[in-house]
């Protein structure tokens, strides 16, 4: 059980890795808006202050939301299929297949260039990054699996208290891991993302 509880820790800290990148991030995907100065600009602060600056900064902030939605609304799928995948193929490799999909997702994440990027991972822009953000969600039933696990092998007065272990093992999770991909932003916003698959 210490190992099912290790996997659902190593899950959701990649997942929580990205909660302080992840606007930022978007912003750098989705690539530089035409209508705000680039560094350098001798007129910097007055094309800034814009209103159409402004407004496409805006819009940009607004688009973040839909990373988010669209991980949690893949989620919501993941833990349809993954408990009768792991009913029918074992509780093993259904915590492998979790962790296996989530580490190609937060992969194509880290990867994920904006469109008019040369020399970079995947130049898909911003419906690459909502698309590899649906693909790793889809494999987020490692918490639906470990609760299986839990039942399978607790009776029924001990699994309270592991269930409680495994309440407390994502909260660890999402404790430390915006800390650690805050830290680990300083040296790049693609740190983070790309740190996760250690």
């Amino acid at each position: 059980m210490a190992v099912v509880l290790l996997c659902v820790v190593v899950y959701l800290l990649g997942l929580s890795l990205t909660i302080p990148i992840l606007a930022n991030y978007a912003r750098e995907v989705m690539g530089h808006p035409s209508e705000c100065p680039e560094d350098g600009d001798p007129d910097y602060d007055e094309k800034y202050d814009s209103s159409s600056c402004q407004d496409a900064l805006d819009g940009i902030k607004a688009m973040t939301g839909y990373l988010s939605s669209a991980y949690a609304v893949a989620m919501l799928i993941s833990t349809m299929w993954m408990p009768v995948f792991s009913d029918k193929y074992g509780r093993r490799p259904a915590i492998i297949v979790s962790l296996f999909g989530s580490l190609a997702g937060f992969l194509g994440q880290g990867l994920t260039c904006a469109t008019d990027s040369s020399g970079c991972g995947i130049p898909g822009g911003f419906g690459m990054l909502i698309g590899v953000r649906v693909f790793a969600g889809l494999f987020g039933g490692t918490t639906t699996v470990a609760a299986a696990f839990i039942v399978d092998l607790y009776p029924q007065e001990q699994r309270g208290k592991m269930f409680a272990r495994l309440g407390s093992s994502a909260i660890t999770a999402f404790v430390f891991g915006p800390f650690v991909g805050g830290g680990l932003a300083q040296f790049g916003l693609r740190v983070p993302l790309l740190w996760q698959q250690f």
